[in-house]
């Protein structure tokens, strides 16, 4: 399952997606829902990006069901982190 998971997402989700605190089993079932969303856009949106904003739906859903009702910015994009530009070195388990 791992192999096949490294090849539909490619190096981008790796080597953090395999890292047992991510609970890779679960993090699995949750990237192959926010793909299924991906797929039914009509534009192009990252994978990265539906992550992001999944968290802040979620943060904004637990904060509601704490009596709070909050809105939260979702940005899509991170001009500041090019993968070409980060040393696979930094991504480091450890």
């Amino acid at each position: 399952m791992i192999k096949a998971d490294t090849q539909r997402y490619g190096p981008k989700i790796e080597p953090q997606r395999s890292w047992v605190a991510n609970e890779p089993e679960k993090l699995n079932k949750v990237l192959a829902k926010l793909e299924e969303i991906q797929a039914g856009l009509a534009k192009t949106v990252f994978i990265a990006d539906l992550i992001g904003l999944g968290g802040t739906a979620a943060l904004e859903k637990a904060a509601q069901e704490s009596g709070y009702n909050i809105r939260l910015p979702c940005v899509a994009g991170r001009g500041d982190a090019l993968f070409r530009n980060k040393p696979i070195s930094s991504l480091s388990n450890t």
